[in-house]
C-alpha cells in the first residue's frame, strides 16, 4: 500500500504567512524558520486554507503569540477554522474569523480558558 503524500504550501507575502493544506510534525522545522525569519517584525499567520495542524506547529504559534505579548499588532492569527480553530481555542489563543479586514486588523491573543458550566 502506497502512502498518501502530505499536501502543503506556504505563501509568504510581506508580513503574512499563509499555510495551505496539512502541516504535520515534519513541517515544524520549516514553520519555525519562516517565523524566525520574520522575528522582530509584525506577522500575520493566515490559516484559512489550513486543513490539518499538528500539535508541534500549534505549539510554535502559541509560543509566538505569547512572545509577542499577545499584542495583535506584533503577531496575529487569522482565518482558523475546523480543527485548527478547536486546537487554538483549547490553548486559549483566539484568531479572527475574517481575513479580509486587512493585515492591521487581524488579531491573535491568549485569553483565559473557558470552563464548562
Amino acid at each position: 500500500m502506497e502512502a498518501t503524500p502530505i499536501k502543503r504550501a506556504v505563501v509568504l507575502t510581506g508580513r503574512r504567512i499563509r499555510l495551505i493544506g496539512d502541516f504535520d510534525r515534519a513541517s515544524v522545522p520549516a514553520v519555525r524558520r519562516w517565523l524566525a525569519a520574520r522575528s522582530g517584525t509584525p506577522v500575520v499567520v493566515d490559516l484559512s486554507e489550513c486543513e490539518f495542524l499538528d500539535g508541534g506547529v500549534l505549539a510554535l504559534l502559541v509560543e509566538e503569540a505569547d512572545g509577542a505579548g499577545r499584542d495583535p499588532r506584533r503577531f496575529s492569527i487569522v482565518g482558523a477554522g475546523g480543527q485548527a480553530a478547536r486546537l487554538l481555542a483549547a490553548t486559549g489563543v483566539t484568531a479572527t474569523e475574517s481575513v479580509d479586514g486587512g493585515e492591521g486588523s487581524a488579531a491573535a491573543h491568549r485569553v483565559p480558558a473557558l470552563s464548562a458550566t
